[in-house]
């Protein structure tokens, strides 16, 4: 019986985790209670912060060192992280956010749940300052997402930032949980080669984007980190060839990362749907069930589940909507964050449902929405 909380903090221990830096914020201050209490058991340690921005800065200091660490918080704390948090992508250090979602804008409301932190997670901060953004659906991802989050964060030097809410936080489920192994924590770092030694170029421009990183103490790889733009080797250059190719690079890596993150998955797989309804994070649960019961009321309808926020699979997701007559996502936000997000894919018109009401979506409100549309067209 695990909430979605204590499956971060204990795949957190799992994954070797060794520095957590926060600070208190609902609904993420469980996490850093739990840590506390167990994480110096393995080796670990728990620093309180004196703000959001300290803590993601001591996180990226800790990574750039070679030692996992990360920090969890809500809209108002991620809100003070996203100038660090375009640091680690300019200057390619990683990093793990866990951005726990409430009722927003501002301080908002702090006890009550939302999907409404999308855009800023994908978008937030100056430039164009692509990362990988995932969001688990239910308890069981919590725990496998974050122990990925971490090899994400290593193998494609950025920060990654797994978007949770207050509702998937707190629930608590019965899963068959399996511990992850020490393989399925190792690091993702992908080292340079000891030929490179004394003519090591930090942000080498790879067919993949992904430079080899070094850890600060390797002998004959000596390298400048910084959040200016620079060469491959790291001095900075404000030229405009240099900054197209290197803005280049930092999102092709980005792109490619789409190799190790979850494809999204079809339920009820037809060649045709009268309706198909895409859903992420804890809003996916009502969606799975308000399929369910309108199949068995006799509508063609199927669901994607999305947890590959950004970069996202295009062309899975393209083909689901291009066989269902009518595409409805629904979501715990007033714009229809994820449909923006998503919407260009196909040429027709994307259906919404945004509830903003600081609870879930129960998924009678689903059913119904499907057939206001069913009804809609058949006239």
């Amino acid at each position: 019986m695990l909430s979605g909380n204590l499956a971060i903090g204990m795949a957190a221990i799992d994954s070797g985790l060794k520095l957590y830096f926060g600070y208190p914020i609902t609904p993420a201050t469980p996490i850093m209670e739990y840590l506390a209490k167990y994480l110096p058991e393995h080796g670990g340690r728990v620093v309180q912060m004196e703000d959001e921005i300290s803590s993601i800065g001591a996180v990226l200091g800790s990574f750039y060192t070679g030692a996992r660490a990360m920090t969890a918080t809500s809209g108002p704390g991620f809100a003070l992280m996203t100038e660090l948090i375009t640091h680690g992508v300019m200057a390619e250090i990683p990093a793990v956010i866990l951005d726990a979602q409430r009722g927003g804008p501002a301080t908002g409301l702090p006890t009550k749940t939302e999907q409404s932190d999308l855009h800023a997670a994908v978008f937030g901060g100056p430039g164009d300052s692509a990362r990988i953004v995932i969001a688990p659906t239910s308890v069981e991802e919590c725990y496998h997402f974050l122990i990925r989050a971490f090899q994400l964060a290593e193998k494609y030097q950025t920060p990654v930032i797994v978007l949770t809410d207050f509702f998937l936080d707190n629930r608590v489920e019965n899963i068959p949980l399996v511990r992850s192994s020490r393989d399925k924590s190792a690091s993702w770092n992908i080292f340079p080669d000891d030929l490179l030694k004394n003519r090591y170029q930090r942000y080498s421009d790879t067919p993949s984007g992904i430079s080899p990183r070094a850890i600060p103490g390797m002998e004959g790889f000596n390298f400048t980190a910084t959040g200016l733009e620079h060469t491959e080797w790291g001095a900075p250059d404000y030229s405009s060839e240099n900054h197209s190719k290197m803005s280049d690079k930092r999102h092709r890596k980005i792109r490619y990362a789409l190799n190790d993150l979850d494809k999204p998955t079809e339920f009820f797989s037809e060649k045709y749907f009268d309706v198909g309804v895409i859903g992420w994070g804890s809003t996916f649960g009502s969606v799975l069930e308000a399929v369910i019961k309108s199949r068995k009321n006799g509508f063609k309808v199927g669901a994607l589940k999305i947890t590959s926020i950004f970069p996202y699979h295009a062309d899975i997701i393209a083909s689901f909507m291009a066989k269902s007559r009518i595409v409805l996502i629904p979501e715990l936000n007033y714009e229809g964050q994820l449909a923006n997000l998503i919407a260009h894919l196909d040429s027709k018109p994307v259906a919404r449902l945004n509830l903003v009401t600081g609870t879930p979506i129960p998924p009678s409100a689903i059913v119904t929405r499907i057939e206001e549309l069913l009804e809609v067209k058949a006239r």
